[in-house]
């Protein structure tokens, strides 16, 4: 065990030090997004070098972060690293995080108003393809991703595929961000708990799950958990990896580093063609 997190550590490294020799062939601008509340929110798009328009990915930041974690090394895959790979790049801070004003809302509703409303600033940027757009949830940004657009179907519409970075999809998982609620309360479950609102997405699905999940470890149900969820309900299509329901024969994805970024790379470039 120890020895594979050195190793995943030393892989992490590398991949850092070389996308930090890459990160002059991207363009950062800022964009004007403001939260349902009233006030500025930090979001900053990514762009590939040339000319757009490109397709878009919104990032969601994982943990109780948000733009300069989606930029930054620790990240699944981060947005400069996408806008490499040809994808126009959207991150975001919500309330209460990094900075930002207003109060952190745990990835509750009005932090999903605020997903909304990133969402909503990249389809409408004049950089991007809004033919051509998806949603990579990383880690516990899939809480906000997943009951946004099940709440909001015109926005659904309009994405192509949401992929999900090892999320916790029911409470039991929740254990690697501090939520500080209990599990008995039901409202509070109710406009957060992935599983809730997984049958009722409109777009298509598709869960990332490796051998060694980023907090459980090896965990099979954290990935079969959400992915039975979403198939079992109106999602165009629902896979776990590359499996597809019900999902009897999945093989996990590789854990290192820059395995990661480069499967969720191309299945975002896939989801977008």
């Amino acid at each position: 065990m120890i020895g594979g997190r050195i190793v995943r550590a030393l892989d992490r490294r590398v991949h850092w030090l070389n996308e930090a020799r890459r990160r002059g062939r991207t363009n950062s601008v800022d964009v004007a997004l403001t939260s349902p509340l009233g006030h500025r929110l930090p979001a900053r798009l990514h762009l590939p070098r040339g000319a757009g328009p490109w397709p878009g990915v919104l990032v969601v930041s994982g943990g109780l972060t948000g733009a300069d974690a989606a930029e930054g090394k620790m990240a699944a895959v981060s947005a400069p690293a996408l806008a490499r790979a040809g994808l126009a790049a959207l991150v975001y801070t919500p309330s209460g995080r990094e900075g930002a004003a207003g109060h952190e809302d745990r990835n509750g509703p009005a932090h999903q108003a605020e997903c909304a409303a990133a969402l909503e600033a990249l389809l409408a940027h004049p950089a991007v393809d809004p033919d051509r757009v998806a949603v990579l949830a990383l880690s516990f940004g899939m809480v906000a991703s997943i009951h946004m657009l099940v709440d909001r179907p015109q926005l659904a519409a309009r994405v192509r595929e949401l992929v999900d970075w090892e999320g916790p999809g029911s409470r039991k998982w929740f254990e690697g961000v501090r939520i500080g609620e209990p599990a008995t309360n039901e409202a509070f479950w109710a406009s957060r708990e992935p599983t809730y609102a997984l049958p009722r997405l409109t777009c298509a699905y598709r869960r990332f799950q490796s051998s060694s999940d980023h907090v459980h470890g090896f965990a099979p149900d954290i990935g079969l958990e959400p992915a039975r969820a979403a198939a079992s309900g109106v999602a165009p299509r629902a896979r776990l990896n590359d499996a597809v329901a019900p999902f009897t024969e999945v093989v996990w994805a590789d854990p290192r580093p820059t395995a990661t970024a480069a499967t969720l790379t191309r299945w975002l470039q896939e989801a977008t063609r």
